[in-house]
Order: structure tokens, then sequence, then C-alpha cells
């Protein structure tokens, strides 16, 4: 739109006219966000920031699976979903993204809280911590 006015109102309204027109006709194709299913009382334990080879990850619930992802990771990469084994309780698959195929396997302690887990083996942890009995000065 190209115009030239003294006044210009009727051409600073048209700007305004176009985009609701956009909006009715060609909407953006966005789902709207609904809250989902609370995650069960034995994966709520989970949740949160873990630390993992000294990488911080966010395990969190969504859409009925345990999901992970890396705590700096692009908004657009693909989460890790996990799935229970049957018949191996507190052990979980990874079932699409990162370390497809691996297992999750959870440590308990004594009040049934998780402490500890190994993703593809590697240790996950509350907090970061330097690997036991490997000594940094060479």
């Amino acid at each position: 739109m190209l115009g030239s006015s003294g006044t210009a109102v009727e051409l600073l309204e048209l700007p305004h006219r176009l985009l609701a027109a956009a909006v009715e006709h060609d909407p953006a194709d966005i789902d709207p966000w609904r809250p989902g299913d609370p995650a069960p009382p034995d994966v709520r334990g989970l949740l949160g920031r873990w630390w993992g080879e000294g990488f911080e990850y966010v395990f969190s619930w969504h859409e009925g699976a345990l999901r992970a992802r890396g705590a700096g990771d692009p908004p657009g990469k693909p989460p890790a979903v996990f799935a229970p084994v049957p018949d191996q309780p507190d052990v979980l698959r990874t079932v699409s993204g990162r370390e497809n195929g691996e297992l999750l396997r959870l440590t308990r302690d004594a009040a049934g809280v998780v402490v500890r887990m190994h993703w593809a083996t590697y240790r996950f942890t509350r907090r970061q911590e330097t690997f036991d009995g490997f000594d940094f000065r060479g």
C-alpha cells in the first residue's frame, strides 16, 4: 500500500483492517494449550531437573508420557520420550528422541524416593557431581 496525504486518516486505518481480515480468513495453525492429566504418583518424584555427565536435563510429564530434554535444548528439538517396560518396575525404555531404545533405570531409597537414575548406563543425580574415584589431575 502506498499513499500520500496530509491527514492520512484512511491510510492509517487500512493496515489494521487488512490484519483483521488476515486473522479471520487465514488463522494461524496453533493448537491451544490445555492442561493435561497429572503424572502418576510413581512418576512424580522423577519430574524436574537432573544432572548426567555434567549436563542438566529436565524431566517432565506431557501427554501421558515421561519426557526428558537438555536444559539448553532449543525449543524445536524433540524430547526423549519414555514408556514403562512391562513386568519391570522402575525401568522405562526410551521410545523416541535422544538415546532411543535405551533403558532408564530408577534407584529409590528406603522411603521410595527416586535418588538416582541410570539412562543408557549414564548416572543421573539431582545435583551436579564429579565421577566417583576419578582423578581430574591426570
